[in-house]
């Protein structure tokens, strides 16, 4: 089985159970160790699926998986398509990555060029934007870019959806 079918049956499992442990999913795709982690992987990278452990200690046994946000959303989206490979290909490059990053657990506010990231595909609100300001120690013209920057984001993610790239 190829990673990218491992990920989807990953997915479609989720879907209907709710949650499962990594032993759980590795009896039901009877697949190698390795084959299970990097699919795993790659739906965090992807923002599909967080993982969580049940007692303090790092055992297959209560490391457990689950749908993210961004996952749910898709369940949703899913309802209507006859495949859930379809919701997979009918998103879009740029609401993918600023789905990824809205639905991550990281703090996209400690360093210079996760603020900066953040900003220009996510966008600040104006008070933290002041206070970003003061810490990042940057003057009026790197905000008034950064908000340019942003703008023109939002800008080619409309495009995006109204092209149906």
């Amino acid at each position: 089985m190829e990673v990218k079918e491992i990920e989807n049956k990953i997915f479609s499992i989720l879907i209907k159970e709710e949650k499962q442990s990594w032993s759980e999913l590795f009896e039901k795709l009877n697949i190698s160790p390795n084959k299970l982690r990097r699919s795993l992987d790659n739906l965090m990278k992807q923002g599909f699926i967080y993982n969580f452990y049940t007692k303090n200690e790092f055992n297959p046994d209560y490391c457990y998986y689950e749908l993210s946000k961004f996952g749910k959303w898709i369940k949703e989206e899913s309802k209507n398509m006859s495949k859930i490979e379809d919701v997979f290909y009918s998103i879009h490059c740029l609401e993918h990555l600023k789905n990824i990053i809205v639905c991550s657990a990281r703090d996209w506010s400690l360093n210079n060029l996760d603020v900066w990231i953040y900003g220009i595909i996510v966008g600040w609100n104006k008070e933290s934007l002041k206070e970003l300001k003061n810490n990042m120690n940057w003057n009026e013209e790197a905000i008034e870019r950064l908000e340019e920057l942003h703008k023109r984001f939002n800008e080619l993610l409309e495009l995006e959806k109204k092209s149906d790239l």
